[in-house]
């Protein structure tokens, strides 16, 4: 099974349909704390942040998947995976697919989508900044 591109929408909806759906924010802190952070409160849910070590070497990459896996134990759980624009986290959900999680998800268009577009989470989904 292939990771699956979905949008910052659709992943409200799996979200709001499923208490067991975990959001996984892998941006840096500084794009948190600048940007924001997707806000899953109405729903009574919690993201995930964990980085991405986006140059990180292949140890660094396993680390991740297996702090990510030690917090998700059950490899059914659907893991919708969150950054920018959607690359990092396509990333991120190819390495959680490596440990036996066939339920991982691309949000395409990420946190801030295409800029002038008005895509992306910020765009129309709930969202704090600590700015």
């Amino acid at each position: 099974m292939s990771v699956k591109d979905i949008t910052a929408r659709e992943a409200w909806k799996m979200l709001e349909q499923d208490p067991a759906v975990r959001l996984v924010d892998v941006r840096r802190p500084q794009e948190w704390e600048r940007v924001g952070m997707p806000d899953l409160t109405a729903l009574g849910g919690k993201t995930l942040f964990l980085t991405w070590p986006q140059e990180g070497s292949a140890e660094q990459k396993a680390a991740f998947a297996t702090t990510l896996a030690n917090a998700v134990a059950d490899r059914q759980t659907p893991l919708l995976f969150l950054c920018r624009g959607g690359v990092r986290s396509l990333a991120a959900a190819l390495e959680l697919q490596k440990l036996g999680y066939d339920q991982v998800f691309n949000i395409i268009d990420g946190f801030e989508g295409a800029p002038g577009r008005g895509e992306g989470w910020r765009a129309s989904l709930p969202y704090r900044a600590e700015i």
